[in-house]
């Protein structure tokens, strides 16, 4: 039942905040309820991040954090996205109960379970962009940083880190005989459409490869990839695309407006030959993107 709404929430399109609300009030153990259980021990808890801002209450869903939503906060996303009336059985009654009050819900900020616990982030989404960086100074690129939180729609946010990169290569002494890199961090989301096979990363590098074609970025390549090495539900984790992809592609009949229209980013990546396979890596701190020139 929890796979089943983890799966509809990720099809949805609600953010981070939205989707571990949800969790939060399905589990014994998110939303400060594994305080509740470890209280009175002393807790020192190392937190490997993938939520941008590292807002504790967020990561992992907050096992030994406070939470501020409410199961009617829940039940207004899953209305919102129109889960209500798909979800198991079990998830629904479990939630009417919390709505009617006979389940508490997650315990606040004043709870006396959160006295003895101590949280240190010890790796993040800007720690991954800031070694990526250094790594591609190391390499000979002018490397500079995009942005460490790089949110909001994956085409949209492909238009966005598309124009900046035209706008950094045209400062002077940028990228003139020293090739140059840009390096962004954060997590974008898709609004599915269609019924295509992709993941945030590959929609972003196919929105992006549409709109190097058609400014005629030459000589540039956009890479974007999750940490994790698994970008949505596929096997890749994720794709590069330079300003020919769309003609590679057309010539296998592969058309990427269609393919964007159904959110098929896997398939068109992969006719190309141009999806990122790293497998799973063992940690995860949001996704990369980077923008090289040469």
């Amino acid at each position: 039942d929890l796979q089943v709404v983890n799966e509809r929430l990720l099809l949805s399109g609600a953010d981070i905040h939205q989707f571990n609300a949800v969790r939060k009030h399905l589990s014994q153990v998110k939303g400060g309820r594994l305080a509740q259980r470890m209280y009175p021990a002393q807790v020192v808890a190392l937190l490997l991040s993938d939520v941008l801002g590292n807002e504790e209450s967020v990561i992992a869903s907050g096992p030994l954090a406070p939470d501020v939503s409410t199961f009617e906060d829940v039940w207004d996303t899953l209305g919102e996205f129109r889960l209500c009336e798909d979800l198991p059985d079990a998830v629904r009654e479990h939630l009417q109960r919390g709505l009617r009050g006979e389940i508490a819900d997650n315990p606040v900020g004043q709870d006396r379970v959160f006295e003895r616990v101590e949280s240190v982030v010890v790796g993040d989404n800007q720690l991954a962009a800031r070694a990526a960086l250094e790594r591609a100074e190391e390499l000979g690129f002018n490397a500079q940083m995009l942005t460490p939180m790089l949110a909001g729609e994956a085409r949209e946010a492909a238009l966005w880190v598309v124009e900046q990169a035209r706008r950094a290569r045209g400062v002077a002494g940028i990228g003139r005989g020293v090739p140059f890199c840009l390096v962004g961090g954060g997590e974008t989301i898709v609004r599915v459409r269609g019924d295509g096979k992709g993941g945030r990363n590959q929609e972003l590098a196919l929105a992006a490869a549409l709109e190097m074609a058609a400014g005629n970025d030459e000589r540039a390549r956009l890479v974007t990839l999750a940490t994790d090495g698994r970008d949505g539900p596929t096997d890749a984790a994720g794709a590069f695309a330079e300003c020919d992809s769309v003609a590679r592609a057309a010539v296998y009949g592969v058309d990427a407006a269609e393919h964007l229209e159904n959110n098929d980013s896997h398939s068109f990546f992969s006719a190309l030959g141009d999806l990122i396979i790293t497998g799973p890596t063992g940690t995860n701190v949001n996704d990369l993107v980077f923008w090289l020139s040469y």
